[in-house]
């Protein structure tokens, strides 16, 4: 639905509150409970390396990478979108996704042969915090599992019922596709 809207601060103020509330998330419950909601879900948490509760520097570390690619992520989305292109186009052409998404695969590639390679199956991102990933043995979380699986299939059948139309426009259409 956002990505076919033509108004400008309505979109650029949308990735900006996007992007704000992907970087928050896993901050907040890495510092305030080590914790996401997935890694609840799962009966896993993050601790200090001295298994001590995770600070917000730590957790703020362990997103670093995240929030450098969302800062230059923002940056092309403004300049694209300021020279007329919608959402959909926003991150620019073919090849541009192609370059992006190519790094973006390397840096995952990085990640996992990181993890697999050292003892405590560590990422580059644990090592920049200095966390490390653990068993919860409480598992008190678990019950969380089955509700987020299914927030996740209702908002995979509301995204593809809902037609491709221009929030802004003038026109008054019906939001599902028939």
């Amino acid at each position: 639905m956002w990505n076919s809207t033509s108004a400008v601060p309505l979109l650029f103020g949308w990735s900006i509150i996007s992007v704000a509330v992907s970087l928050a998330y896993p901050i907040y419950f890495i510092a305030k409970f080590g914790p996401t909601p997935g890694k609840m879900a799962c009966g896993v948490k993050i601790v200090s390396l001295n298994d001590a509760p995770v600070s917000l520097q730590q957790a703020v570390l362990r997103e670093i990478l995240g929030v450098l690619s969302s800062v230059g992520s923002i940056l092309v989305q403004a300049s694209n979108m300021f020279n007329g292109h919608r959402a959909n186009r926003a991150l620019g052409g073919y090849h541009r996704l192609l370059w992006l998404g190519g790094i973006g695969f390397f840096l995952v590639f990085l990640e996992f042969v990181t993890m697999l390679t050292n003892g405590r199956r560590r990422a580059i991102h644990d090592f920049i915090a200095g966390t490390v990933v653990v068993r919860d043995s409480e598992h008190k979380y678990m019950w969380l599992l089955w509700p987020l699986i299914t927030l996740f299939v209702v908002q995979q059948i509301i995204h593809r019922r809902l037609s491709e139309t221009d929030l802004v426009g003038s026109s008054t259409r019906s939001i599902f596709v028939t």
